[in-house]
């Protein structure tokens, strides 16, 4: 049975995840205004390039040299969130594999069936092994995690946008086309 103190370090790991997320979504959020911040200074500068204004160029280039240190420092955050919760992972699921991969005869079992992927040969050192798969799954999953979270945003943001500028017809069109390419490379050549 778990004990009380389980209990709690099992609900403390999972707010930090959830702390954790809820943190990427909002820097991901957050990245989607300053694209589109970037996006109308970009805009701004092709225009000074056509009229010439020095004064408005030199505002606009202040603007877009502060846009991209708070982009770099976003970055950073968003990089040190995506580790902090590879690590809160890496410690749930190497307890669970210790829990129940490492009790009893199941560790002299594993330990014989593990190769080196570098030289293929058996390796007897299963706790390092472990520790290097643990690894690449875990910071695999929080770069995706990451990765879907800023096309979840940035997605839904310029979905909107487009619905919001050119009406329903044009935000619907680029699904109509990716379902309708789907459907005929499925006939042509299917899975």
């Amino acid at each position: 049975g778990w004990s009380t103190r389980q209990h709690a370090g099992l609900r403390q790991g999972t707010v930090l995840r959830l702390h954790e997320i809820l943190m990427l979504l909002v820097l991901n959020v957050y990245r989607v205004f300053q694209a589109l911040r970037a996006t109308n200074l970009v805009r701004v500068q092709d225009l000074v390039i056509i009229n010439r204004d020095r004064r408005i160029y030199w505002k606009s280039q202040k603007k877009l040299i502060w846009l991209c240190i708070e982009m770099t420092l976003s970055s950073v955050i968003t990089k040190y969130v995506e580790k902090t919760l590879g690590v809160l992972w890496k410690r749930k699921l190497t307890g669970v594999l210790h829990e129940k991969y490492f009790s009893g005869h199941n560790y002299y079992h594993v330990e014989t069936e593990l190769v080196d992927s570098q030289t293929k040969k058996p390796t007897h050192d299963a706790d390092s092994r472990m520790t290097e798969e643990v690894e690449k799954v875990v910071d695999g999953y929080a770069s995706f995690l990451s990765a879907g979270l800023f096309n979840i945003c940035s997605g839904t943001f310029y979905l909107a946008k487009l619905w919001n500028e050119y009406g329903f017809l044009y935000a619907g069109l680029p699904f109509a086309y990716i379902f309708a390419a789907t459907a005929v490379a499925n006939k042509i050549a299917p899975l």
